[in-house]
């Protein structure tokens, strides 16, 4: 017998390739759950600010501003552009107070014109046994985990009495 010969045979799939790929598989299902879970915290968080930064802007518009026109209160609700509730700085209109709480039928017009967004808005006036006054808006239910929610309260004048107005901007997960 002359040279041995040798039958070499390609191997299509080795036990290293299978190896590697299970190791890039894995690597890349740890990627997208971990760019999921960052880009959902992400979201939290910016739906967060948004909510934070409405609730400051309608706080100080409700205590500190007539709103416009400063007459809104006497007008259409489509000429109003903000909703104001004062008479003068940290005092209290009651023909505003009693005109937003006539507009709870046209809660989403006021909502936006008040700037906030998409989310839902509660406003309530509260005596100083802690009892509400007036009220606007959709309170939320404290209760349910699935539920963004951020809030202020701020002081003012309503007829000479002391009154805390609360203010909460909130939305679902």
């Amino acid at each position: 017998m002359g040279a041995a010969t040798v039958n070499a045979k390609g191997q299509i799939l080795s036990l290293e390739v299978i190896i590697a790929f299970s190791f890039f598989l894995a690597a890349m299902l740890i990627f997208l759950a971990s760019w999921n879970s960052m880009f959902a915290a992400y979201y939290r968080e910016a739906a967060m600010r948004q909510m934070e930064t409405s609730l400051v802007g309608i706080s100080d518009m409700l205590v500190m501003s007539p709103g416009e026109p400063a007459d809104w209160e006497f007008s259409a609700l489509e000429n109003a552009s903000s909703f104001g509730l004062a008479a003068s700085r940290n005092s209290l209109s009651l023909q505003k107070l009693s005109a937003l709480q006539s507009l709870n039928s046209s809660y989403d017009k006021v909502r936006e014109g008040m700037g906030a967004g998409a989310s839902q808005l509660y406003i309530a006036v509260k005596g100083e046994n802690g009892g509400v006054i007036y009220s606007f808006g959709n309170p939320y239910d404290p209760i349910d985990p699935d539920i963004y929610s951020v809030s202020a309260d701020r002081l003012a004048l309503l007829d000479g009495q002391l009154v805390k107005v609360t203010v909460q901007v909130w939305r679902k997960k």
